[in-house]
């Protein structure tokens, strides 16, 4: 019986995590990359973007999407120096299309990102996503 336990337990959990959806983002510079993304939220019927992901030179950083998102949309900044994205040392922009808020200071979560008035935009590229891992790369 305790066998059998583990067994549909072990069942339950490769299922949840095969529903995971992922996102890869790599680093394919010799410098640092801050990067953010931007989701529908269905709890809250609006777009959000949260960043930042500090992905050093030629690294992943891979996070879990929400399960129903079909797309989402991504930026990311490089330094000249690797020492603080917080400087305004910023060389490389990545993104286009969709100029959503952010928070230049801190690490951030902003609701309705589309439609609210705020004073740091940012351009973000869509991205569509597959139902495992996608993967975005940051290329020089």
């Amino acid at each position: 019986m305790k066998n059998l336990l583990i067994i549909l337990f072990l069942g339950i959990f490769n299922n949840y995590v095969s529903a995971q959806k992922m996102l890869e983002m790599y680093n394919n510079t010799g410098n640092s990359v801050w990067a953010a993304y931007c989701f529908y939220d269905n709890t809250n019927q609006c777009w959000t973007t949260k960043g930042w992901y500090k992905i050093d030179a030629y690294k992943t950083v891979t996070i879990s999407l929400p399960i129903n998102s079909t797309k989402i949309y991504v930026h990311g900044q490089s330094t000249i120096s690797s020492e603080s994205f917080w400087k305004d040392d910023v060389s490389v922009n990545w993104g286009s299309g969709y100029s959503l808020c952010v928070d230049l200071k801190n690490a951030f979560e902003i609701r309705n990102a589309d439609k609210i008035s705020c004073d740091n935009r940012k351009k973000f590229s869509e991205f569509a996503t597959t139902n495992k891992v996608s993967k975005y790369t940051f290329n020089p």
